[in-house]
């Protein structure tokens, strides 16, 4: 019934936090006729109805290959088939036309990149997005036919020299465009930016200690903030997601 999806592999940005250029050096599509084959196969042989698409930059060449892609399968699919973008969408990505080929297409759960508004973070996010450009992509999406309640956000929390005042921002941001906030978490991942970063400033151990690489461990005990302050996040972040999901 469920179906996990890869349409590209890797991503041509350059997050300092992100271990997709480590896992795969060289951003590949996949053929859009290989792609839409793969789906009326799974679709035809196992009657599934969930495509879950795990791409790192599902929209990166959005007209090449999701819009060509997309638009075909909305067309050709039986309508019960829908599909969940859980890892992030390049929120820049989502002009008027791609938010009307999503809706289209029938995708359920739509999960934006975000990251933070405190200009640092956004620096270290090779800045994909800003809140001009969010904006605009809530609003197209909307116009598109979703509800801002079906729209999920990731902010980036626990990122070595973020703030409470970085994230009650953005988390207020968030609350007051109807949008659903969802925490997530920083890891410093070997071999990245930050990881050899913070190796220098001695955050973390050389040798490497692999607990510290835990996203939990982390955040409690090496990004600064308190387990109050962390809780408190935590708290509003739920209360937001709670006030506008009803």
């Amino acid at each position: 019934k469920y179906v996990p999806l890869l349409t590209s592999r890797g991503c041509p940005f350059h997050c300092n936090y992100c271990s997709s250029g480590l896992l795969n050096p060289v951003f590949q599509e996949m053929e859009n006729e290989s792609i839409v084959a793969e789906i009326f196969q799974r679709q035809q042989e196992f009657h599934s109805e969930h495509f879950i698409i795990f791409d790192d930059a599902l929209l990166i060449n959005k007209k090449k290959r999701f819009g060509a892609v997309f638009s075909r399968l909305a067309r050709e699919l039986p309508t019960q088939v829908q599909f969940h973008a859980p890892n992030s969408l390049h929120t820049r990505e989502i002009d008027e036309k791609t938010a009307a080929i999503l809706k289209a297409a029938r995708f359920k759960t739509l999960c934006l990149s975000f990251e933070s508004l405190a200009p640092e973070i956004l620096r270290h996010s090779d800045n994909k997005v800003n809140q001009e450009q969010m904006e605009k992509a809530v609003n197209n999406l909307e116009k598109a036919g979703y509800r801002r309640s079906q729209l999920e956000v990731y902010l980036l929390f626990g990122y070595p020299g973020q703030t409470m005042a970085d994230m009650e921002k953005a988390l207020v941001f968030v609350g007051k465009r109807g949008l659903v906030p969802h925490l997530a978490l920083f890891s410093p991942v070997p071999g990245t930016a930050d990881f050899i970063r913070l190796q220098q400033q001695r955050v973390l151990s050389k040798p490497i200690n692999l607990l510290e690489t835990n996203k939990l461990y982390f955040l409690y005990e090496k990004s600064g903030f308190s387990a109050a302050e962390i809780m408190l996040v935590k708290k509003m972040a739920m209360e937001i997601a709670n006030r506008n999901l009803k």
